[in-house]
Order: C-alpha cells, then structure tokens, then sequence
C-alpha cells in the first residue's frame, strides 16, 4: 500500500483548546490526506478542561504565533458567555 494513503507522519496537525489555550490536551496529531481549510475547529477531548471542548487545527504549514492570536479571538466567541457566568 501506498505510505501517502495514510497521511505523512511528519504533516500531522495539532490542536490548541479554545477553552484553556494549551495545545497538549487534546489530540497528539492528526495525519491528513488533504488538509483541511486554515482556522478549521473541531470538536475534541480536553484533558486539562475535562470535557468536550472546541480546538482549533494547526496545520504543519501554519504559523504558530498567528495561530494562538486566533485562538485568542475564538475563545471569546466560544467561551466568554461562560466566563462571566461564573
């Protein structure tokens, strides 16, 4: 079988949590036969939150520090309504 069926190991993305902003509480990586569009969300599993949370996708190609700057704008239209709450 073709190697690039599976995706390229070393183009896997990663996800930051729009909830708590860290980037190693949900998935390790996702290999990607296509990519996907830039700032694509995705439902995911925090392990720092501890619940179903949105994260943003960083592709391989992506610039980190613009990434966390959108992260930063997306978490206040995701989660400030349940910041104030609190």
């Amino acid at each position: 079988m073709n190697r690039n069926m599976y995706g390229n190991p070393k183009k896997k993305s990663r996800f930051i949590c729009l909830q708590c902003g860290k980037m190693d509480g949900c998935l390790d990586g996702v290999q990607r036969i296509k990519q996907r569009e830039k700032y694509h969300i995705k439902d995911m599993w925090c392990c720092h939150c501890k619940e179903s949370v949105k994260a943003l996708e960083v592709r391989y190609s992506d610039y980190l520090p613009e990434m966390m700057e959108k992260a930063e704008e997306l978490h206040e239209r995701y989660y400030v309504r349940r910041d104030q709450a609190c």
